[in-house]
């Protein structure tokens, strides 16, 4: 945390909001997915989980080095969110493929952005979905020590949205970013009871 204690130091009159990471899934699916970022590895979800895992503890050490630096301003973290929806609303199995894709996209981060820790069902389809290549996903009672205080203090998250204009894949373009101020609420229901104000 050295670095990030001294780029808020450095930059403390000139920066007021502080994000840590920018769309975590984006290099987690670059890497250990689709294999177009250094290392070309394909289809590993157990990594994918594993990456997204440890960037938001890393986001968590910063937060706490951030409050408890006494610095002034807001800090958060920027996430990729998309909805996933089944291809076929009738069919269990497309119902159960696309909560698979929400839990790696969108549930497994905000659960550890807002509640510190993972809730049994998000945990329990990351296991299942990591398993599936192989490999399982380390998480240590410390990380999510770590994790549950600094989501006390997590400002802001900030989301980017991006919208196909048409059926061809060139197309697409961000469309919406929104910051939203987190309403902290019991760990228990957090990432599920997100509101912003």
């Amino acid at each position: 945390m050295d670095f990030a204690t001294f780029c808020f130091k450095e930059y403390a009159d000139q920066v007021t909001y502080w994000f840590t990471f920018n769309e975590i899934w984006a290099d987690a699916s670059n890497t250990y997915i689709e294999g177009t970022f250094p290392g070309g590895v394909k289809a590993h979800l157990a990594e994918a989980f594993q990456c997204e895992h440890n960037m938001m503890l890393a986001h968590a050490k910063a937060v706490l080095a951030f409050h408890n630096g006494g610095f002034k301003g807001k800090i958060g973290v920027i996430q990729s969110l998309e909805f996933k929806y089944p291809l076929n609303e009738n069919d269990p199995a497309d119902i159960k493929a696309a909560n698979n894709e929400h839990v790696l996209q969108n549930q497994f981060l905000l659960d550890a952005t807002f509640r510190g820790d993972y809730a049994p069902d998000t945990l329990e389809c990351a296991n299942r979905l990591a398993a599936v290549s192989g490999g399982a996903i380390e998480i240590l009672d410390d990380d999510l020590e770590i994790m549950r205080e600094a989501a006390l203090y997590n400002d802001y998250l900030a989301s980017t949205t991006t919208s196909a204009v048409s059926s061809r894949p060139t197309t697409a373009r961000t469309t919406c970013t929104t910051t939203a101020r987190a309403r902290r609420v019991p760990a228990a229901g957090a990432s599920r009871a997100l509101a912003s104000t």
